[in-house]
């Protein structure tokens, strides 16, 4: 996003995840979260984006490798156990104008329990006072998945903005 970081303002998308969590009241350990990051020196360093709804979890379990060039999360700073139906997330991200360079969303989780699917995004949409005409141009890379089986779709077709492509035997794209 470095390229536009002038006139971001928000961030917008869709998100649905299903974490290993152990929710039974009192008690609730959170083993796996999704959490949005973003850089402003291009990668090297990185921090965590708030969003509306706000982050659920109190992340004191996790497994986290020092090594990863990501933060560890910390308390409320994960999406984590059972969203399972699609809902809206927002992210203001005026404080960083100018000078963002990068966002990514991370999936953190353990080594123990790998049943769960995990964290889909969609639709995600950048905000802002932008100059027209300009044309912005990047890639769009991804996975085709059965919404039931979770199983990778090869051989599916992608539609982006009158481009298509179709995925690979692992259901894998790339569209730019």
């Amino acid at each position: 996003v470095a390229d536009i970081a002038d006139y971001i303002e928000e961030l917008y998308f869709w998100s649905w995840s299903y974490t290993e969590a152990f929710i039974l009241p009192p008690f609730y350990y959170y083993y796996d979260g999704c959490s949005v990051i973003g850089s402003t020196d291009n990668g090297s360093s990185w921090f965590l984006i708030d969003v509306d709804p706000p982050y659920n979890a109190n992340y004191t379990l996790a497994y986290w490798r020092s090594s990863w060039p990501v933060p560890e999360p910390t308390r409320n700073h994960s999406y984590s156990g059972s969203f399972r139906s699609w809902r809206e997330i927002h992210a203001d991200l005026t404080a960083y104008r100018g000078v963002l360079t990068d966002i990514a969303w991370v999936l953190h989780t353990d080594p123990s329990v790998n049943s769960y699917p995990g964290w889909y995004i969609d639709d995600v949409r950048l905000v802002g006072d932008f100059p027209v005409p300009e044309v912005i141009e990047g890639c769009v890379r991804g996975y085709v998945y059965d919404a039931e089986t979770y199983s990778v779709i090869p051989n599916a077709t992608v539609f982006i903005q009158n481009q298509y492509t179709t995925t690979n035997s692992v259901g894998a794209f790339i569209i730019c």
